[in-house]
């Protein structure tokens, strides 16, 4: 967490910031808001996770939908594939369609999304 004061801090490091993980986000946030760092005036943020959290916290946070539960039934369909037909080298692409949910963590005043 003192990494993560240090690194906010530093003026020249942000426009925005992308995590990869909810708590790590929900850590971002707590830090920011602890260094009056104004989302989106100051910093635009966005998380990977989208879940009901990102749209409760303040402001509702701009998210990525990897539709987790889609991916989880592909998983799944691809280990019973892989269980059913005893095949060790199977290679499956398979793309499930992600949805950018923009909502007020973001700017367009920066130019970022233009």
């Amino acid at each position: 967490m003192q990494n993560l004061h240090k690194r906010l801090k530093d003026p020249n490091i942000k426009q925005a910031i992308i995590s990869l993980d909810a708590m790590l986000h929900l850590a971002i946030l707590s830090v920011l808001y602890e260094l009056n760092i104004e989302i989106p005036k100051d910093v635009m943020t966005a998380t990977f996770n989208d879940s009901y959290l990102t749209e409760i916290a303040s402001p509702p946070q701009t998210s990525i939908d990897i539709k987790p539960r889609m991916l989880g039934q592909q998983a799944g369909s691809a280990i019973l594939n892989i269980l059913k037909n005893k095949a060790q080298d199977v290679i499956e692409l398979v793309i499930i369609d992600t949805e950018l949910k923009i909502r007020k963590s973001h700017s367009d005043s920066k130019g970022v999304l233009k």
